[in-house]
């Protein structure tokens, strides 16, 4: 399964024309949360039709596409990676709807976004895993785009909150020396001469930790 090929031309060339009007507003208003905002506004939309058009109608109705991380916030910046979940309701999904879930990265790339894709099934998403924390912390940013609203919902309101009640040590002390680890790797200290915005103590990684620590408590 594939996208037809003028389709797939008609939203390169319509995320090139969005993507350049957006540059131009940021370089004349100087706003960069509308511009990221903005992108993240794009880019749901061309995925929200990108995904309609390999997935027709009632086809594939157990499944859901989320977006995460950095997208999930509305955190799109020019360059980041589009971090989206496709979560299947069970083990049988997957393979049921694999050509269209590998149809749909592809076409991403070929638009010209950095697609950063995960595919979970609800039982997948029940554990935590600390080797692989960032995927659980990249769910505390999440919202729907497309796809089944009513799996996402048990999602939202079922699953994540369980987790998140029976995990909360393992993710708390998990954030904790992720961001011990990340301090040290730029010596526990804002003051050089090109400090890293986003990652260095007191950059942007460490409002987004906040926010995280805010929500699980």
């Amino acid at each position: 399964m594939v996208v037809d090929p003028l389709s797939l031309a008609r939203l390169r060339s319509r995320y090139h024309d969005d993507f350049t009007q957006l540059r131009q507003n940021f370089e004349r208003t100087g706003d960069g949360s509308a511009a990221i905002r903005r992108r993240s506004q794009i880019v749901g939309a061309l995925l929200c039709e990108l995904w309609g058009q390999l997935v027709p109608g009632s086809a594939h109705t157990e499944i859901a596409l989320l977006a995460t991380g950095g997208f999930g916030r509305r955190e799109l910046f020019p360059c980041s990676d589009v971090d989206v979940l496709f979560l299947c309701a069970n083990e049988k999904v997957e393979p049921a709807c694999g050509d269209s879930i590998r149809a749909c990265i592809q076409a991403m790339w070929d638009i010209g976004l950095r697609a950063s894709p995960a595919t979970r099934t609800l039982k997948e998403c029940e554990r935590v895993h600390p080797d692989n924390l960032e995927f659980t912390v990249s769910l505390l940013d999440r919202r729907f785009l497309t796809g089944n609203r009513d799996l996402y919902s048990k999602f939202e309101k079922d699953l994540l909150p369980s987790v998140i009640l029976r995990e909360w040590d393992t993710v708390i002390q998990n954030l904790a020396e992720m961001a011990r680890a990340r301090h040290a790797r730029y010596g526990n200290t804002i003051f050089h001469v090109e400090p890293n915005v986003k990652e260095c103590p007191g950059g942007l990684r460490d409002y987004h930790l906040a926010q995280w620590l805010t929500l699980l408590n």
